[in-house]
């Protein structure tokens, strides 16, 4: 999940990945019979500044941009749908594996 804090200290162009608003997509890999990985990621980029209001002080708007022409926001209301690409569960699942040699 992306908090406000989060949303306010990113820059341009910084990875979030996106899971479904119900779940329906998360993140995971998926190895083939001959050990190839394939990962299933939705990833989508800060294009601008997150704004804030006063007046309603939980409240922020993060643009992102996914694939050639797919546009929205990280708003609270669907900021659950969102994590950082810091804080995939796929990464600590690679550091996890047992390294051979």
């Amino acid at each position: 999940m992306v908090t406000k804090e989060q949303a306010m200290s990113t820059r341009h162009g910084d990875v979030f990945h996106f899971t479904g608003l119900n779940g329906e997509c998360p993140c995971r890999m998926t190895v083939g019979p001959r050990g190839g990985k394939t990962e299933k990621i939705t990833r989508v980029r800060v294009t601008g500044r997150c704004v804030t209001w006063k007046t309603r002080p939980g409240e922020f708007r993060l643009p992102v941009k996914w694939g050639l022409r797919g546009y929205a926001y990280i708003e609270a209301h669907n900021a659950y749908a969102f994590h950082r690409e810091e804080d995939c569960p796929l990464g600590r699942m690679e550091s996890e594996e047992p390294k051979e040699g």
